[in-house]
């Protein structure tokens, strides 16, 4: 194993190169420099190499649409020259947004491009013949009827001394074929979410594909897997020091080797609950979470029908002056969308709704400005386009029902619908909603739709719009998704951050609604609470979760929600395999208003399907096993979905479902 980072630019790049000439002293291994929108990476590279004697130096990444395969080649064989044989090329292909907005290229064939250049740089600098390449991306030289005619194949010039011909070069690939394609010819791999205990799950079948094409003369194909480690000059041998699960995102993992730090403020547990025989594992997991930065949370599984595990703990709030209780109710921000697909499925099934029609057929007004060919299925799988309004919006114009829902009608998409999908964060819901107020026979509104046909048929506690009398059970949220306002911040990362999800970018509007939603402690608020926000403002608590989940694939108490068939239509992926999300940068996978398994949603697997919340909390299925699983907090993590509390617990109750049945 060797130790790596990536170069932190906070106080300034020739600070943080100081840093690693320190850590190098202390045995660091390799550090990633990204090419952020502030200076390219290829200089800076020069310059660590002169600073630095034995740390290798690689490009985390440098697009292949800015240079020429030649020039990258060039470059490459620069690097490594001034670094003496320490140089690592990481190749990506970075998104549409920067490559044609910023670089003004056509993003076109990004893998086969990545691929080629991967060829080329190897064939540039084994110097056995002149460069020629008949690709579909790179062609040199130039064919005939192209340019002056006049260019002619050449070698590399050596630079002084003998080239290396195996400069290793590593892929930043997400998913699907282009893992596969990384583990055939690439000599690394720089993943993203990369979990040691679960890549399997989500990379295995990839990647045993790749490698089984690959070439036995490339090495052993080497991952960069993230985590965190701690060096205390205290601490002797080669395993001490190391105080992170390698992969987990959770800062301060577990700090027991250092000594003298205090470093956490940890949750007075206060655990309560009940577990069934079997179910150990899932209360083991929601008692460890308390040993990171969980504050107040709750968790609960139901399979075949039954509670198995309903657990609470911790701290109301951050003050810690009152427990998180059995009667604590908790908002779960976009999980609330899987309890709004439910009502969906539920008049798809009553013959209300089709999945197939257009939604111009039950709401006229939507037909505005090119939108009369939508169908529901596109609306409900975020392909229309339209995850925030046209101008500008206030808050209390986006809580008013009339209002937001005829901004959306008459919003223009902001995509050819069907051609592309991006994450109706906030939009989702007033769009499902509408629809369902539109064909119920009593045009109820969804907040009402829910409580009336689903809550009070299922039992247990959840609001789309919260009564004013269960306000003060509602633990406050604790944090934000803005890491960007960390002041601590990498200025390279909150630079990149501020592409994909800054206010002006698809992400930051979807998120904010065009700002709208920007105030601070905005979900904490009694309006937004009062209001029916169905994409975001769902308050619950887990155990209501997790039998309406239960409801929905078997029979609790007599009581079911859904047909098999009508299920296995909502949980089945219509989202073009691999295609990235507009709003979320990487693939996403929805079904019909559900998010299915995938990269971005986890879960319990192949099969399951459901809704995280930002911050963490997260409600599935996954029928194959009988199972439902719903995880909800105060403390807020700084990511949409895939949070590592929630998934320690989604994982071990798999794992005990799996047991239950053999």
């Amino acid at each position: 194993m060797k130790l790596s980072m990536m170069l932190n630019y906070a106080g300034g790049f020739h600070a943080a190169v100081d840093r690693v000439v320190e850590l190098e002293k202390a045995g660091l291994d390799v550090v990633w420099i990204a090419e952020a929108y502030s200076a390219d990476a290829i200089s800076q590279v020069g310059y660590l190499a002169a600073k630095t004697n034995r740390v290798e130096i690689g490009t985390g990444i440098v697009n292949v649409y800015s240079r020429t395969a030649a020039l990258m080649a060039m470059t490459a064989a620069g690097c490594d020259y001034v670094s003496n044989g320490r140089f690592i090329l990481g190749l990506g292909a970075s998104g549409p947004q920067v490559i044609e907005g910023f670089h003004g290229v056509p993003y076109e064939k990004p893998m086969q491009r990545i691929k080629e250049y991967i060829q080329a740089c190897r064939m540039i600098w084994a110097r056995e013949e002149p460069f020629h390449m008949d690709g579909q991306t790179v062609k040199v030289p130039l064919p005939a009827g192209e340019g002056t005619g006049l260019g002619k194949a050449l070698k590399i010039i050596k630079p002084g001394q003998e080239i290396r011909k195996d400069i290793p070069i590593w892929w930043a690939s997400l998913m699907g074929l282009s893992v596969q394609a990384t583990a055939e010819v690439a000599d690394g791999w720089l993943p993203i979410f990369f979990d040691p205990d679960k890549f399997q799950n989500v990379w295995g079948d990839d990647l045993k594909k790749g490698l089984a094409k690959r070439d036995p003369n490339l090495p052993r194909l080497q991952i960069s897997a993230g985590g965190m480690v701690a060096i205390d000059e205290k601490l002797t041998g080669e395993a001490q020091g190391v105080v992170g699960q390698p992969g987990r995102s959770r800062r301060g993992e577990d700090h027991r080797n250092v000594e003298g730090n205090d470093l956490l403020m940890v949750a007075t547990k206060n655990i309560g609950g009940s577990v069934a025989p079997g179910w150990e594992k899932v209360r083991d997991a929601f008692v460890g979470n308390f040993d990171g930065e969980e504050v107040g949370a709750a968790a609960a599984v139901y399979h075949r029908g039954k509670k198995v595990v309903d657990l609470w703990g911790g701290s109301f709030d951050a003050a810690g002056a009152k427990n998180y209780s059995e009667d604590t109710l908790q908002l779960v921000f976009s999980t609330t969308k899987g309890i709004t697909a439910i009502a969906v499925a539920m008049c798809v099934e009553r013959g209300l709704l089709s999945y197939d029609e257009k939604v111009s057929t039950y709401w006229p007004e939507f037909a505005a400005n090119g939108k009369g060919d939508a169908t529901v299925a596109q609306l409900l799988s975020h392909q229309c386009g339209l995850y925030t309004v046209d101008g500008d919006i206030a808050l209390a114009e986006a809580l008013d029902w009339n209002t937001i829902t005829a901004r959306l009608a008459a919003t223009a998409p902001r995509w050819p619908i069907g051609t592309q999908h991006g994450y109706h964060a906030l939009t989702y819901g007033w769009l499902a909603g509408e629809l369902v107020r539109r064909v119920d026979p009593t045009h109820r509104s969804l907040g009402t739709f829910v409580q009336q046909e689903i809550v009070a048929k299922v039992g247990g506690e959840l609001w789309i719009g919260l009564p004013e009398s269960q306000e003060s059970r509602v633990s406050p949220m604790i944090g934000g998704l803005n890491a960007m306002d960390d002041t601590n911040l990498d200025p390279a990362v909150k630079a990149m951050m501020e592409q994909f999800m800054g206010p002006n970018s698809p992400g930051g509007q979807a998120l904010s609604l065009n700002g709208a939603f920007s105030v601070d402690g905005a979900f904490n608020r009694r309006d937004v609470h009062a209001a029916e926000i169905p994409a975001a403002n769902g308050i619950t608590n887990a155990r209501s979760l997790a039998r309406i989940y239960a409801a929905t694939i078997g029979e609790v108490d007599g009581v079911r929600l859904l047909k098999a068939e009508t299920v296995e239509r909502a949980r089945t992926k219509v989202t073009p395999e691999n295609e990235p999300d507009v709003c979320l940068i990487m693939p996403t996978t929805f079904g019909m208003g559900f998010m299915v398994h995938g990269m971005f949603s986890l879960f319990g697997g192949p099969g399951s399907f459901g809704h995280p919340g930002a911050g963490g909390s997260v409600a599935f299925a996954l029928p194959e096993s009988e199972l439902s699983v719903a995880y909800v907090m105060n403390k807020m993590a700084t990511n949409l979905a895939n949070d590592v509390r929630a998934q320690v617990i989604a994982d071990s109750a798999v794992a005990c479902a799996g047991a239950a049945s053999r």
